[in-house]
């Protein structure tokens, strides 16, 4: 039928830069950062969080 419209490719504005090829030997070392938004809709509002994390430390504190 063909419907739909191939999907198109995303064009990256910036680069990656991934920690594949760095030994982390303690904390301090690799961040990773996050932003998170939403709408409050009581007070019609938007919200923002960033939370910013130590990589070497958050995976003590995860639940298996």
């Amino acid at each position: 039928m063909n419907v739909l419209r191939p999907q198109r490719e995303l064009k990256r504005k910036h680069p990656r830069r991934l920690a594949n090829n760095r030994v982390i030997a303690g904390s301090n070392q690799l961040w990773e950062t996050d932003i998170k938004y939403g709408w409050i809709a009581g007070e019609s509002r938007f919200f923002f969080i960033m939370c910013i994390l130590d990589v070497l430390i958050v995976p003590l504190f995860r639940i298996i």
